[in-house]
């Protein structure tokens, strides 16, 4: 199935609602670089000077991690998926789904000689994007197709865009412990967390809903499958160190992640796993 529009040069698929919603998806790494709500702006970071090249991952939008979260095991940083052509399955618009209708894209990634020298299980990975009116669905799949158990981590690497990062506030974090790089749950997480600051934590056992509040603009992050939550800013001197974000592009982005992470996913031959991310437009009026 072919591909109906370019981002930047680079092969996409675009879905739309009959309210003005979009939704664009890259086969590279089956991304989503854009979710642009009815009546709103582009909801997504990306970078200006992310690369399209398709040499390396693109810095923005929702990166997908498999099989292995940053550099926790033996893989590559973040693993093969992100980088990985993945095949566009199927695309779905039906317009007469209740409240302006639905879109979705199914892209699918299977081993290839390059995956099994890296990781040699046999496993059918699926990311489905679904938009509805105020809403994008991200749900990833993975089936064990193999004779022998697998094991895996994981995330929905979503970067959200927001005005001024010193502006913005994030609940539904209470109560959770917090990964420390010793790798035990050091602390607990507190009522409402505000960035002023490089941050780089892992959430374990979220419970709640997220809600992320940007002055009039505000996203509630729900998650199911994922138990973690990851929060990323790499603030000034981070940035300056990323050849691919300007110097000042911390200020209008958090990264907000449904991951699997503090436990990794064992999946038995024949099994499907699934986790989800669902981002909600809840602006002011």
């Amino acid at each position: 199935m072919q591909c109906n529009t370019l981002f930047q040069g680079m092969p996409a698929q675009r879905l739309s609602l009959t309210d003005g919603s979009t939704a664009t998806i890259s086969p590279f790494g089956a991304q989503v670089l854009s979710w642009i709500p009815a009546c709103s702006g582009e909801r997504l970071y990306m970078s200006p000077l992310a690369d399209f090249t398709g040499r390396s991952a693109i810095r923005g939008g929702v990166p997908v991690i498999f099989p292995q979260f940053s550099d926790r095991g033996t893989l590559g940083r973040h693993g093969f998926a992100r980088t990985s052509r993945w095949e566009l399955a199927s695309v779905v618009h039906d317009p007469d789904a209740p409240e302006d209708g639905m879109a979705s894209a199914t892209l699918r990634l299977i081993p290839t000689p390059a995956i099994r020298e890296q990781w040699p299980h046999e496993f059918e990975a699926t990311m489905v994007v679904t938009l509805t009116r105020g809403q994008l669905k991200m749900a990833l799949q993975v089936r064990n197709e193999g004779r022998s158990s697998l094991r895996f981590t994981g995330a929905l690497h979503t970067y959200l865009r927001v005005e001024d990062i010193e502006s913005v506030s994030l609940t539904g974090l209470a109560g959770s412990r917090v990964l420390s790089a010793r790798g035990d749950a050091a602390r607990i997480a507190p009522p409402e967390l505000t960035i002023n600051g490089e941050v780089d934590t892992v959430f374990l056992d979220v419970q709640r809903p997220l809600l992320l509040t940007d002055g009039h603009h505000a996203i509630g992050v729900a998650a199911h499958g994922f138990p973690d939550v990851v929060v990323w800013n790499p603030w000034e001197h981070g940035s300056r160190a990323l050849s691919d974000m300007p110097d000042n592009g911390y200020r209008h982005m958090l990264c907000i992640e449904a991951a699997a992470i503090g436990t990794p996913v064992e999946l038995a031959p024949g099994d499907l796993w699934e986790g989800s991310q669902t981002l909600t437009t809840l602006d002011a009026g």
